[in-house]
C-alpha cells in the first residue's frame, strides 16, 4: 500500500524524481525536489502566500522559487491568486491530499524526529 501510495504521488508531483533508498530523500547532501514541494505545499496551506515568502520558507532563490510554483499550478496542486499587492499563491484540496501524503510517507521512511519530517537520519 505505502509503495502504491508513493508511486502515485510521485506520479502527482511529476515525471523525473528518483527514489534513492540509500540515501533517502536527500540527493548528494541536498534536500531531494520532493523535500521542496513540500516545503512550498505546507507553506501554502496556511494562507495565500507571495512569491517572497515561499523563497524565505522554502529557502529558495527567487528563480527556483518561480520554477517550482510553475510546476505546482500546472499539476493543479496550488493556485495563484492576483491581489492588488500582486501575486499569491494558495494549496488547492488536490494539493492538501498530496501534503498529507507525503507526510505520511515521510514519517514512514525513518525520520528521527517525527515533528521536523526534514531531519533524516544518516546512514
Amino acid at each position: 500500500m505505502l509503495l502504491q501510495s508513493f508511486s502515485s504521488l510521485l506520479y502527482l508531483l511529476g515525471n523525473g524524481y528518483i527514489v534513492n533508498e540509500s540515501s533517502g530523500v536527500f540527493v548528494n547532501g541536498k534536500r531531494d525536489s520532493i523535500l521542496i514541494l513540500y516545503d512550498i505545499l505546507k507553506i501554502a496551506s496556511v494562507n495565500p502566500v507571495s512569491i517572497t515568502r515561499v523563497t524565505y520558507g522554502a529557502n529558495l532563490n527567487h528563480s527556483s522559487a518561480r520554477r517550482y510554483l510553475t510546476h505546482l499550478q500546472s499539476r493543479g496542486l496550488i493556485e495563484s491568486v492576483d491581489r492588488a499587492e500582486g501575486k499569491y499563491y494558495s494549496i488547492t484540496s488536490k494539493g492538501a491530499e498530496a501534503a498529507r501524503e507525503l507526510e505520511r510517507i515521510l514519517r514512514n521512511v525513518g525520520t528521527e524526529k517525527v515533528s521536523n519530517p526534514f531531519v533524516l537520519s544518516k546512514r
